[in-house]
C-alpha cells in the first residue's frame, strides 16, 4: 500500500511522518501471497515463431529513403486541376447573344468564343442538351409494329437509353458542322423530352441520345427538322442497331 503524504514547506517534516505512521497502526496489515500460475508450465517450451523478424541493414534503410525521395514529385504529379484545360471552365468564356434568337441558321452559330478583343479566339461546342417540354410530350406517336416487336424480342425498359446515329452522308450536302448547328438550335427551341446529342467530329457523325419511349419520335423529328437523307440508324448498348427510320 503505498501512501502521499501533502505538506506545507513551513511544516516539519518528520514530525508529520510521525503521525502519518501512527495513522497507519490502526489499519490491518496482510501479506501479498506469492504468484502461482493456474496451470503447470515448467515443462512446455516458450513460444517461438517460425521465422526470424525481418532485419534490414543500413544500406538498405538508404536505400529506400532514397526511394521515397524519389517518388515524392511523381506523387505531386497525380494531384492536378481537372478543370484546368476545360472549355467550360474558362473564366473568359463568353456565348454569342444569337444562341436563343430566331435568326437563319448559318455556320457561325453555337460558336462559342474565348478571351477578350484581338486575342479571342472562337472554338466550337460538342454538346446539346434539351428539357423536356410539355407541348412534345403530348403529341407522341405510338410505337410502330416493327419496333414494338423489336422491343419485345430484346426486353429493353423504357427508360434505357439508346442513341440515333446520324452518318454524314445523311445530311444535307454533306455538312456536318450545318446539320449541328441546325439540331442544337431545334433542341433549345423545341426540347425534345430528356434528349441530349454530341458531335463526334473525328469520325464525322452526330449521336443523338435519347430514352427507349421516346426513341422513334425523336426520330421522326430529327428526319423532319433537319431534312435528312436516306435512314438513320438506332443503337443501344450490348446490342447495337436495333432499328433503322
Amino acid at each position: 500500500m503505498e501512501v502521499i503524504l501533502h505538506h506545507r514547506l513551513q511544516n516539519g517534516i518528520p514530525e508529520l511522518m510521525k503521525i502519518a505512521e501512527t495513522a497507519m497502526e490502526d489499519f490491518p496489515k496482510r501479506t501479498v501471497p506469492l504468484f502461482s500460475p493456474w496451470y503447470k508450465c515448467d515443462g512446455m517450451s516458450v513460444l517461438k515463431p517460425k521465422k526470424d523478424p525481418p532485419f534490414m541493414s543500413s544500406e538498405e534503410v538508404e536505400k529506400v529513403k532514397y526511394s521515397l525521395a524519389a517518388s515524392e514529385p511523381l506523387a505531386s504529379s497525380f494531384s492536378y486541376d481537372c478543370t484546368k484545360n476545360l472549355q467550360e471552365f474558362n473564366a473568359f468564356l463568353r456565348w454569342p447573344t444569337s444562341l436563343h434568337q430566331s435568326s437563319p441558321v448559318s455556320n457561325k452559330d453555337f460558336v462559342c468564343v474565348r478571351g477578350t478583343g484581338s486575342k479571342a479566339t472562337p472554338f466550337k461546342r460538342s454538346w446539346s442538351v434539351s428539357n423536356s417540354r410539355k407541348a412534345f410530350v403530348e403529341n407522341l406517336l405510338p410505337f410502330s409494329k416493327e419496333l414494338q416487336q423489336v422491343l419485345e424480342e430484346l426486353q429493353l425498359h423504357f427508360q434505357q437509353r439508346a442513341r440515333w446515329v446520324i452518318e454524314i452522308s445523311n445530311c444535307k450536302n454533306n455538312n456536318l458542322e450545318l446539320t449541328w448547328a441546325q439540331l442544337s438550335k431545334a433542341m433549345c427551341r423545341l426540347r425534345p423530352p430528356a434528349c441530349n446529342a454530341n458531335i463526334q467530329r473525328d469520325i464525322d457523325q452526330i449521336w443523338v441520345f435519347c430514352d427507349i419511349l421516346y426513341c422513334e419520335n425523336i426520330g421522326i423529328f430529327l428526319k423532319q427538322h433537319l431534312s435528312l437523307n436516306g435512314k438513320i440508324n438506332l443503337v443501344v448498348r450490348k446490342h447495337g442497331k436495333i432499328f433503322s427510320l
